[in-house]
């Protein structure tokens, strides 16, 4: 499984999708379907606006090449101020690195994931970037992070700021099965081929339950009415 740089993580080496999941399991619970309706929490309650631009610093200065920009990271997520930020980078239409940075500090803890919704799907954003950004959907409450996810699957794409290195499909899969308690295949020991199936199944179980889907922010689980 694809891990951060371990200097940059508050434990060493957590899997980044345990970060997500994690701090998914935190949102303030709230009214969520399949609508895209999903926790309710105030992006960046209670932060000033001092520490929302030095939250912005950090978030820009990050380069995945660079170890000590991704440990600076961590002082910023799981913060009002850090949440914040990353909302206005987002906003503002931040590319590369930086995008990398919002996506995964806003992906871990808001609790509104509207934001993150055209970052999913964006073809001009990496695979990882897409694959946070769905995670983040999943997570929040909203039913569109699972094309993004389903679609990764099949792909051969790393997982960039990963140590040691893993791949998006991973990254996916681990999300995928987490939030539905499905599975479809052994997927770390799958083939090309057999994952390009797999990811077949995905799209079937999705299609025959996405208008019934509904997510529950208790159990951070979807389920099938």
């Amino acid at each position: 499984m694809a891990r951060p740089h371990s200097h940059g993580m508050s434990a060493l080496a957590v899997p980044i999708v345990i970060l997500f999941l994690a701090a998914g399991c935190s949102s303030a619970p709230g009214p969520a379907s399949s609508s895209g309706n999903g926790p309710s929490a105030a992006t960046g309650a209670g932060a000033d606006a001092g520490s929302v631009a030095a939250a912005s610093t950090v978030l820009k200065a990050v380069h995945l090449a660079d170890p000590a920009s991704l440990a600076a990271l961590q002082g910023v997520r799981l913060t009002a101020a850090g949440t914040q930020a990353a909302a206005d980078l987002l906003k503002a239409g931040a590319s590369g690195d930086v995008l990398w940075a919002a996506t995964y500090v806003y992906g871990s803890a808001s609790g509104d994931p509207a934001p993150l919704k055209p970052i999913a799907t964006d073809p001009n954003a990496t695979a990882t970037i897409r694959a946070m950004a769905a995670a983040g959907l999943v997570g929040g409450g909203d039913v569109a992070g699972f094309d993004p996810l389903i679609a990764a699957l099949s792909g051969t794409d790393r997982m960039d700021g990963a140590e040691p290195a893993g791949a998006v499909w991973e990254f996916a899969a681990d999300v995928l099965q987490r939030y539905t308690k499905q599975g479809f295949g052994p997927l770390l020991t799958a083939t090309d081929a057999e994952r390009i199936t797999i990811a077949a199944e995905w799209k079937t179980w999705l299609d025959a339950n996405r208008a019934k889907l509904h997510f529950d922010a208790t159990t951070q689980l979807w389920a099938a009415a």
